[in-house]
């Protein structure tokens, strides 16, 4: 499953011209409390979920996440991996960005944005792309250290382009129905809904 949304991605939207590219996770609850493959982790909460917990909670949940890059421009999902929900986000952003960079060649736009939640706000991260001349648009994550904070530049409320992608693929596609239980057969079921999700808007 997963090498037929990589062809028909490489197929479709190969050179693509991308400016604007937004990163993020979601959550995919497991089937079975005993899959030995899954893991705790967090997850944000949806907006009504929030109305009941303290401020910047986060949720406990068992099973894995969905890593993604998406085309926040045309909200296409052009890059992703599933993994154990205790990896942490910023784990993901070298490889996903790898393929972005090979397909796109988004380095090679003089005004390309990264835009990022403070999950992805890391050294390593700004050094990389400021090396390809990308303009990161990351959060800053104050670690209870100093204030957080989002950034002024005006394009980055269009990081909820990949919060789009999710609903989408959870609403309309079925991801948070996954019946499975082991990643190889839940990374099935999360690259099929991905497939359908091409096949509809590509």
């Amino acid at each position: 499953m997963k090498e037929l949304y990589e062809f028909m991605i490489y197929q479709n939207m190969k050179g693509k011209q991308i400016r604007l590219v937004a990163i993020d996770s979601t959550d995919i609850q497991t089937f079975s409390s005993k899959d030995r493959d899954a893991k705790y982790g967090h997850r944000t909460p949806s907006k009504r979920e929030q109305r009941t917990l303290n401020n910047n909670a986060k949720t406990l949940f068992f099973g894995y996440k969905l890593h993604a890059i998406a085309d926040a421009e045309t909200e296409m999902p052009i890059a992703s991996e599933v993994a154990p929900a205790n990896r942490h986000d910023k784990t993901f952003f070298h490889r996903l960005y790898a393929i972005t960079k090979e397909l796109f060649h988004i380095h090679m736009n003089p005004n390309a944005k990264f835009l990022a939640d403070s999950g992805y706000d890391a050294i390593d991260i700004y050094q990389e792309l400021h090396y390809d001349n990308v303009k990161p648009v990351i959060a800053i994550n104050g670690s209870g250290f100093y204030k957080s904070s989002v950034p002024k530049d005006p394009e980055y409320g269009k990081r909820w382009s990949i919060e789009r992608v999710f609903s989408r693929l959870k609403e309309v596609f079925g991801l948070s129905e996954n019946r499975f239980a082991g990643i190889e057969k839940a990374t099935a079921h999360i690259y099929s809904c991905l497939i359908a999700y091409l096949i509809k808007y590509l």
